[in-house]
């Protein structure tokens, strides 16, 4: 048988274990085998008699086997290893007869005996009769125990005429058992078929399902995973949302910092053009209130040169026009500026735009790159679907062809053929029971009626030589019986003897196969073949595998339990079913390499570009951080003048401006000269107030 052949035979053995019977489910990304068996597969075999029926017979049986039991008390393991071996008739009276038989050479010879001694003391008898004898005379002497040996017999002979009846009629029963047994050959027979060819029908329907329902199932699934939508899905999305944890969140941090970036560049601008214009604005506000400061002085001094010097003219203090913030100090922003600009006209944001781009089509670079190898896969699958195709059709062909077909012709034409010849002589056999047992019924008839007609036609005071005709009949019927009895009873003898030397065996045998002690003992010994391993595993597996324990009782022993055929017998240890049916092997040696090839590379990618870095690194090193914006605010925070300039003007133009014209009104009163003093109010209130102001 080919390898093919045999992996098939295997896996339409172990059927039961590894497959499903529901059309398996997808749980997200596992593949949910739904193996519960059909309800109604238990049900197989249902209507299939294979208890005999003793109808109402089994104690007649009990006592029978318990008979045999008792004759064959030994257990004949050990004569069939010496048969085997050849040293059975080396000591044939101590090992078989002594040690076994026995009994039943003792019960042969009683039986045998019987054979030869019934004929010769039914002649002895005859002649005895003939003679006068035995009860032949004609005379009858009166004995007062007679009445009491005439019940004594009467009793014993009905015991007797009670047995004999109750034989016949278990005989009559046998007799027909047998011939239904005959008749119910056919259709057990045809039924034990029936549910074999079922059980192979559904095996191979299993098995189909397996390859074609399950296997289609991964195949399919594989096919569908590497299309370009399903690997899109499967592969590229997940891919991309894994990189945008990595990838695309650091492109969208480095965009955001380049907008980030012109707005720093722009705001820097400011803070340059704004220092420059505060320095230049400080010059002139410097320029200003020194000019301012030498008119007050000048008016300060004229006053002082006034006869006489008015007390106020000290009390204005031109030291307070001065500029307390001093933003030529700030900062000196130009370099970092120049450097931010460079880093913005190198316009990384577009390069960090181009890396985006690059991570977005990794779903498709994946379709794209693993085109050719997922032809590959799909060719490989379609091989392997066509090969899996055939595997079915083999096996198909084997169910159908190798072994439906044998069964099917020992169901409609070899067992038909048997029934009409087991017929034919079960009929002649029966009629040869039936003939045999009315012989015995007979007998037993003529003894009854014997005893019946004694018992009614018993009359004490009547003669041998006078008794009625119905004492006579009874008379004449029981010496019938008698005669019968001597002429059949050898040949009935020695059939039962012929029928207890073949039946004793065989039932010895079929006790030993019910209970499980022949393969025990003996078939499923390895001592008994002559090897260190099993006779089966032998056999089946070969001899490379005997050491695994198959053993003929445990296998029928598990099959009456009704377990799978798989787990019935050890077919687990001598073949990996699970690895004869492993889809990568089904698909192909090159499988895990074809996937493993199944691969796109990434390392071209250009997320982030060596320019890009080099703008980071630029706008890193541009020295933005080391700004002293410290400095920017506390001179901001400063005031521009030590004093208020806005109250400072008011209180020159309006109290010093008074005062000089108070003391020019006081210098008319006194006839004095008063030009001098209104001269320098209206300087005060020309002047410096718009000095001030400024």
């Amino acid at each position: 048988m080919s390898s093919t052949t045999a992996f098939l035979v295997l896996t339409l053995l172990c059927f039961v274990t590894y497959t499903s019977c529901k059309e398996p489910t997808l749980n997200g990304t596992k593949i949910v085998w739904n193996d519960d068996f059909d309800k109604d597969s238990g049900s197989e075999g249902a209507g299939l008699k294979t208890e005999y029926d003793a109808k109402g017979l089994q104690p007649w049986y009990d006592f029978a086997n318990s008979f045999i039991n008792t004759v064959l008390g030994k257990d004949p393991y050990e004569l069939i290893f010496k048969a085997k071996d050849g040293t059975l008739t080396d000591n044939i009276k101590d090992d078989l007869i002594l040690g076994y038989a026995l009994g039943m050479v003792i019960v042969v010879g009683i039986g045998l005996l019987f054979c030869l001694i019934m004929p010769i003391v039914g002649c002895c008898f005859c002649c005895c009769r003939c003679c006068g004898k035995c009860g032949g005379e004609m005379s009858q002497k009166d004995n007062p125990n007679n009445n009491c040996k005439r019940a004594v017999f009467g009793v014993i002979l009905l015991i007797i005429t009670l047995l004999m009846f109750t034989g016949v009629l278990l005989t009559f029963v046998c007799n027909d058992r047998m011939s239904e047994t005959v008749d119910e050959l056919d259709s057990t027979s045809k039924g034990i078929l029936d549910e074999a060819l079922k059980f192979i029908n559904r095996t191979v329907g299993e098995v189909e399902k397996l390859l074609d329902v399950d296997f289609g199932f991964v195949t399919n699934q594989l096919m569908s995973d590497i299309s370009d939508s399903n690997l899109k899905t499967l592969v590229g999305d997940p891919l991309l949302t894994e990189l945008d944890k990595v990838s695309v969140v650091p492109i969208q941090a480095v965009k955001t910092l380049s907008d980030e970036t012109k707005v720093m560049a722009a705001q820097l601008e400011i803070i340059k053009n704004n220092s420059g214009s505060l320095t230049s604005l400080t010059v002139d506000l410097q320029a200003g209130l020194n000019a301012t400061k030498d008119n007050l002085t000048d008016i300060q001094n004229e006053c002082n040169a006034l006869n006489p010097a008015p007390p106020f003219c000290n009390d204005t203090n031109t030291d307070d026009l001065s500029t307390q913030a001093d933003f030529s100090n700030l900062p000196d922003v130009s370099t970092e500026l120049q450097n931010v600009e460079d880093v913005v006209n190198q316009d990384f944001e577009q390069s960090a735009s181009d890396g985006l781009k690059e991570v977005k089509d990794i779903p498709q670079k994946v379709i794209n790159d693993t085109r050719n190898t997922r032809g590959d896969i799909s060719t490989m699958i379609s091989n392997a679907t066509d090969t899996v195709a055939k595997m079915r059709a083999d096996l198909r062909k084997i169910a159908d062809d190798d072994v439906g077909s044998q069964l099917k012709k020992l169901r409609d034409t070899d067992i038909p053929s048997y029934k009409n010849t087991a017929d034919t002589y079960d009929n002649y056999r029966w009629m040869a029971g039936v003939g045999l047992t009315c012989i015995l019924l007979l007998i037993v008839v003529l003894m009854a009626l014997g005893l019946m007609c004694g018992v009614c036609g018993h009359d004490k005071e009547a003669t041998p030589t006078t008794r009625g005709s119905v004492s006579n009949m009874g008379g004449l019927s029981l010496m019938a019986a008698a005669g019968f009895c001597f002429i059949f009873a050898s040949f009935l003898m020695l059939l039962t003897t012929i029928c207890f030397i073949i039946g004793a065996p065989v039932q010895t045998v079929c006790k030993s196969i019910q209970s499980g002690d022949l393969y025990t003992e003996v078939l499923d010994n390895p001592t008994f073949w002559g090897t260190d391993g099993y006779f089966l595993s032998k056999t089946l597996f070969g001899a490379n595998k005997s050491h695994i324990p198959f053993t003929i009782g445990g296998f029928i022993k598990n099959c009456r339990e009704n377990k799978p055929l798989f787990q019935a017998g050890p077919f687990n240890q001598a073949f990996n079913i699970s690895d004869r049916l492993n889809i990568k092997k089904l698909l192909g040696n090159d499988t895990t390499q074809q996937f493993d090839n199944l691969k796109v590379n990434l390392s071209d990618v250009n997320i982030l570009s060596n320019e890009t870095r080099t703008s980071l690194i630029d706008l890193s090193n541009s020295g933005v951080d080391d700004i002293d914006f410290d400095a920017f605010l506390n001179e901001t925070r400063q005031g521009i003048t030590a004093v208020n300039l806005d109250a400072f003007a008011d209180n020159i133009t309006t109290n010093l401006a008074d005062k000089f014209q108070q003391l020019g009104n006081t210098l008319i009163v006194q006839g004095r000269d008063p030009s001098k003093a209104f001269e320098l109010g209206k300087q005060i209130r020309e002047h410096c107030g718009k000095s001030c102001v400024v």
